[in-house]
């Protein structure tokens, strides 16, 4: 049962006497962010398993060895992949998701150099193919990599092993307050979206705000 801790009481009392004598052939498992909502009853019926995210190297080398994925791409789609190793599994499947790589990575390399009908044509097109969410966390991740090898002078803990070079040289561009900068304009984004504020909208305020990090240089 999905979203569990959503039924109304009259719902989760309907439900007790199958909690108590469940058929011989099934196995209720009733999914739930936490147990707040249910009532003592339900709760005295049940047995509560704690599920927890799997750790993003464990995902990614179940990915490598179960699923015979480069490193690179494994390591990519277990950062995706919310610690899910099915999620993980469908991300490496989905051709879609490559693109959406290559072409947030494409744009990205050249933003400071981007007008603004340039940024808000690409946040159009992202939002009209329901991209967004994927697109900031493929923002966050870069940002991510550029604080990485500007902090630690190394490319050894990239996620984007491809990008090395770009990395390391824009990393050495960037200024600490730009990189600093870029990183809440993504998490603005993201609390943005949580809010049910418009995609299109969130992703152009976003690049814009990016835009100006990049452009920041110095110490």
């Amino acid at each position: 049962i999905p979203d569990a801790e959503k039924m109304t009481p009259a719902a989760q009392n309907a439900l007790l006497k199958t909690l108590e004598e469940p058929p011989s052939y099934a196995v209720l498992l009733l999914l739930a962010d936490g147990t707040t909502n249910f009532l003592p009853t339900v709760m005295s019926r049940a047995v509560t398993l704690p599920l927890r995210p799997v750790p993003e190297d464990a995902v990614e080398n179940c990915l490598r060895e179960r699923f015979g994925a480069e490193e690179e791409r494994a390591r990519l789609c277990a950062r995706f992949s919310g610690g899910s190793i099915g999620r993980a599994a469908l991300l490496l499947e989905n051709d879609n998701f490559a693109k959406l790589r290559e072409k947030t990575i494409s744009f990205l390399r050249r933003i400071a150099e981007k007008d603004a009908a340039e940024i808000a044509a690409f946040a159009r097109d992202t939002a009209a193919q329901e991209e967004t969410r994927d697109l900031i966390d493929f923002v966050l991740t870069w940002n991510r990599d550029l604080l990485v090898c500007r902090s630690t002078l190394s490319t050894e803990n990239l996620i984007f092993t491809d990008e090395v070079q770009y990395i390391k040289e824009a990393a050495q561009k960037a200024s600490w307050s730009g990189l600093q900068a870029a990183s809440e304009a993504v998490f603005r984004a993201r609390r943005r979206l949580f809010s049910n504020v418009n995609a299109e909208l969130t992703l152009q305020m976003m690049l814009l705000e990016l835009r100006a990090a990049y452009r920041t240089r110095g110490r």
